[in-house]
């Protein structure tokens, strides 16, 4: 017997279908402030390394119970890529300043790329619903890129040469980045529930 509803668009049984459930969505959001607080917090006393393997676990964990390894591992890679470069230009602009964790010069600390890293694990989930609100994200990306910055900020892993000037920077940066991340990560979705692990 057809349990379908034979009205249903094939659009609509797709969009059901490419939906991660509402436990991963909110486990994703959880997840993500544990890491964002570990790799900050650990940064400020000079204990970046841990908060690097913290970032390190929970990328595992997002990863093992992606749907589709390959193209979740693929978005990442490429979203920290793209945060890198952001950050590491305006620190070698000198409008951030590190005092720990800088590996190699004029690239930005290491705790930062895997904080990078851990963010690129919201855009399937936890952000997924901004992907088609490109607008929107650009405003979320202006409001939000700064504050999460001058938290960082507040909590001492990170300097600003000139506040203010660092600030509004981050501000056009992120209002330019998060739509172009998200869609990244429409190309490259992991957690679609059609996608097949390889």
């Amino acid at each position: 017997m057809n349990t379908l509803d034979s009205t249903e668009s094939p659009m609509a049984m797709v969009s059901q279908q490419a939906a991660p459930t509402m436990a991963l969505v909110v486990q994703n959001a959880l997840l993500f402030q544990i890491g964002w607080f570990a790799c900050v917090l650990t940064a400020s006393n000079n204990l970046a390394w841990l908060g690097s393997l913290t970032a390190a676990a929970l990328l595992l964990i997002h990863l093992w119970r992606a749907f589709g390894f390959k193209s979740e591992i693929i978005m990442i890679v490429l979203v920290t890529a793209v945060g890198t470069l952001w950050d590491s230009t305006l620190m070698q602009t000198r409008f951030y300043q590190f005092s720990h964790g800088i590996l190699i010069a004029g690239i930005a600390p290491y705790w930062l790329i895997a904080l990078w890293a851990v963010f690129a694990t919201t855009l399937n989930l936890s952000l997924r619903w901004l992907k088609h609100r490109k607008v929107l994200a650009a405003a979320l990306g202006f409001i939000a890129g700064p504050a999460s910055y001058y938290a960082g900020h507040r909590l001492g892993a990170i300097e600003f040469s000139n506040t203010a000037m660092a600030l509004t920077l981050t501000a056009i940066g992120w209002a330019l980045i998060l739509p172009l991340i998200l869609m990244i990560s429409e190309r490259f979705d992991g957690y679609r529930t059609d996608e097949v692990n390889l």
